[in-house]
């Protein structure tokens, strides 16, 4: 697709490039053909591909957008640490928006004071995609009441 808006950038460089190179010298004109040399610029640039890259850095990457209230059915350490955290791998059961069970697993470094939290049983929050809700979740402990 990407290859596409650069064909239709190159088309449309030219065709300006052809139009303010013409005898005519009207202001109109002129504006008209350094439009089309400027948008086909862009689009040889790769505009697009940049508006998408920058759309998707300023919302974080991940767009979890669902979040429901889950239990975890299993925790299991597999033997990585990062910074003394061991990285555990967690199965969770959830209802999603649509109030059907779900079962996902995720992997996540956890602190050793915060293994508890995530124990066979705890009850944690849970943030996935909606249209995707057992590829790709966050799990996350619950609120502390003090």
């Amino acid at each position: 697709m990407a290859m596409v808006y650069r064909i239709i950038g190159v088309v449309l460089a030219i065709a300006g490039f052809m139009i303010t190179s013409s005898s005519t010298k009207e202001l109109r004109v002129l504006l008209a053909g350094g439009f089309l040399t400027f948008a086909g610029v862009l689009l040889v640039v790769g505009v697009v591909d940049i508006i998408r890259l920058v759309r998707r850095e300023l919302l974080g990457g991940k767009q979890l957008e669902s979040v429901a209230q889950g239990v975890v059915e299993k925790t299991q350490v597999t033997g990585t640490y990062v910074n003394e955290s061991p990285m555990v791998q967690l199965t969770v059961a959830f209802r999603d928006s649509a109030d059907t069970l779900r079962h996902a697993q995720t992997k996540k470094i956890v602190q050793l004071v915060d293994l508890p939290k995530y124990a066979e049983g705890s009850s944690v929050n849970v943030q996935y995609r909606f249209n995707d809700p057992e590829r790709e979740v966050t799990v996350l402990p619950l609120q502390q009441r003090m």
